[in-house]
């Protein structure tokens, strides 16, 4: 697979709160709403963020970090699958392991299916956003297992929040550098 970096120069920051769905809306009667359901309503995590989905052969898969708190080292990726309608438990599937005595947090997950192919798990380890290091994750079978993680080459985070673009075998990553402050 060839590689592209894209480096964003345009910084932005956002609030977002969590808003629970009226329950007296008919979900039909917003446009293009299929379904509107929760992927868990009660884990072991805390606190997650950064949700990216994907559609695979084999259905929805959605990914996120979380933890105890953004940034503590038990910030995880985790996986949900939407199987027969009903969002699978949450599995991790990057847990920042570096080596036996070096573990950090992971951030920032973005899912990507190549046409044909593999499914690709981009995310970010890192004790802070300047000493993030990019990884990699690969599925063969639509999110049920995957590879070990693979570090992306030396300054290449791969995409930090928004998806790939796939054009002509070239995977077209957007990303950022973070190094020196935002």
């Amino acid at each position: 697979m060839k590689w592209m970096l894209l480096v964003s120069t345009i910084l932005c920051s956002f609030s977002t709160n969590a808003q629970l769905i009226r329950k007296d809306i008919d979900i039909r009667s917003r446009k293009g709403i299929t379904a509107d359901q929760f992927v868990y309503t009660d884990a072991a995590i805390a606190q997650c963020h950064a949700s990216t989905l994907v559609e695979t052969k084999n259905g929805l898969l959605m990914a996120w970090f979380g933890g105890t708190g953004e940034g503590n080292k038990d910030v995880c990726i985790y996986t949900s699958r939407r199987l027969k309608g009903i969002w699978t438990k949450p599995i991790i599937v990057a847990d920042g392991q570096i080596n036996d005595s070096t573990r950090y947090a992971c951030y920032n997950p973005v899912l990507f299916q190549i046409p044909a192919g593999e499914l690709l798990l981009f995310y970010k380890i890192g004790p802070e956003v300047q000493k993030w290091t990019g990884w990699l994750k690969r599925s063969f079978d639509g999110g049920k297992t995957w590879s070990k993680a693979e570090q992306l080459p030396e300054g290449v985070l791969g995409p930090v929040r928004n998806k790939p673009l796939y054009l002509n075998g070239w995977l077209i990553c957007p990303s950022s550098t973070e190094k020196g402050g935002w």
